[in-house]
């Protein structure tokens, strides 16, 4: 089974983020694996390669994540244990756009104020102005949480 294969073959140190090989290859242990085009760490095994975060987060639980993994801190490179969550897409993508361009998913600045919108199917909805930043993200939060039903 390919998960006792790479139970075998590598560790995973929580607290660096660092995979290592522990098969001997080519007589030299390695650490790492190769950066792709998107900036991810990807790590090859018997000719299938596995995105470094996955595969830290398979070798810390013993069990493949069921959503995406979130690089909390938007560093796609630091796969310590702390840094990764398991969440859903829509999650995944709100951290991102923080990370992206400073400003958090359905907020936008107009003159001095902050508007807060959310889409819902095909439709923009407006939440309202506020006053912050984080005064209007937390709207956002409240509409994209009662959307989900968490409460």
């Amino acid at each position: 089974m390919i998960q006792d294969s790479l139970l075998k073959h590598y560790s995973y140190n929580p607290d660096t983020g660092a995979i290592a090989s522990l098969s001997k290859g080519r007589g030299k242990k390695w650490k790492g694996g190769s950066l792709d085009r998107d900036g991810y760490l990807k790590i090859k095994h018997k000719n299938k390669m596995y995105q470094a975060h996955r595969l830290a987060w398979f070798l810390f639980y013993g069990e493949w994540p069921l959503h995406e993994i979130d690089h909390i801190n938007g560093d796609r490179t630091d796969n310590r244990i702390v840094n990764l969550r398991d969440v859903p897409c829509r999650t995944n993508l709100q951290n991102m756009g923080i990370h992206r361009n400073g400003h958090f998913p359905g907020v936008s600045q107009v003159g001095q104020k902050w508007r807060a919108s959310i889409q819902i199917g095909e439709n923009q909805t407006h939440l309202g102005m506020f006053n912050s930043q984080e005064e209007a993200y937390r709207a956002y939060l409240a509409a994209s949480d009662s959307l989900t039903g968490k409460e």
